[in-house]
């Protein structure tokens, strides 16, 4: 079965957002789809696909998927990765369709019965008011969540000159948070993803502020570039110490990506996205080297 075809497809969801699939069509019509979602980074993907598509047109879904699994690997960055991982999804489906079945009977024996899932509220919530992102916490919970996760620090930057609008930017996601364990109460689970806008002053204030909502998660407070490590380390020891785990480590490439913060311990909750980290193979790979720690 060999690759006739490899279309990048954007679709366009709302105001804010696009999503970005790849479509691989075998010769005999069978067709895969994986996401490589970027936002705002569509022009430069779409140029990575153009380049990368000519090595690839032609190939047999057995000779493209190992060497679509040594491309996870380059140092091509986050854009060329996001453009390499969803082929290698979209190859992966395409040959669980010509076999007739799911992908995931394609990736080994089911490891549990269930996975928790939470809602994540943050664009839907356009209303941004603490009320306004208390309601739609409220709303995901009588949906049936029993967790929900919000971005909250709109606008925040921490290399922002004007102290005075950093604080009240920051005190404003704060309250939004508080708001929404006031609505919630205390069964349901809060993630906060901090998008990686504090330095380490401003990350200690935001977890004791954070203190009271007594979060299941605090994700990504900080860079995680690798000259980052020690900050993150301090970061860790504050997050166990009142008690919230730290999560991260979303847009990392590759096993060799992850393996600093499993094997040094450096988060409690590690987020490999598959639009980034390699595809199907890469992710089980990293959950493989997850569960050995």
């Amino acid at each position: 079965m060999r690759i006739a075809a490899i279309e990048p497809l954007i679709l366009n969801v709302s105001e804010k957002t696009n999503w970005f699939f790849i479509r691989v069509t075998a010769e005999n019509g069978l067709c895969g789809i994986g996401e490589a979602s970027l936002n705002g980074w569509e022009t430069a993907q779409l140029a990575v696909a153009e380049n990368l598509r000519p090595q690839w047109l032609g190939k047999s879904v057995d000779e493209l998927l190992p060497l679509l699994r040594v491309y996870a690997h380059s140092s091509g960055g986050l854009i060329a990765s996001s453009i390499i991982s969803a082929t290698e999804q979209a190859v992966t489906d395409l040959r669980a369709r010509a076999a007739g079945v799911p992908v995931h009977a394609l990736l080994g024996k089911a490891v549990r019965k269930a996975v928790r899932v939470y809602a994540n509220i943050n664009r839907g919530a356009r209303d941004r008011s603490p009320e306004g992102i208390a309601r739609a916490a409220r709303n995901a919970v009588e949906q049936g969540y029993t967790a929900v996760k919000i971005a909250p620090f709109d606008g925040v930057y921490w290399g922002d000159a004007d102290a005075n609008e950093l604080a009240r930017r920051t005190k404003a996601g704060v309250e939004r948070v508080l708001a929404i364990r006031e609505a919630v109460g205390s069964d349901v689970g809060i993630m906060v993803d901090c998008h990686w806008r504090f330095d380490e002053a401003g990350a200690r204030q935001v977890m004791r502020d954070l203190a009271p909502a007594r979060l299941y998660w605090l994700e990504c407070p900080v860079s995680e570039n690798p000259d980052a490590f020690a900050l993150l380390k301090r970061i860790h020891a504050e997050t166990r110490a009142l008690g919230m785990q730290l999560a991260g480590a979303e847009r990392q490439i590759g096993l060799g990506g992850f393996a600093p913060f499993v094997d040094d311990g450096l988060l409690d909750v590690v987020m490999p996205d598959i639009k980034y980290a390699g595809g199907y193979a890469e992710m089980l790979r990293i959950a493989a080297r997850c569960a050995e720690r």
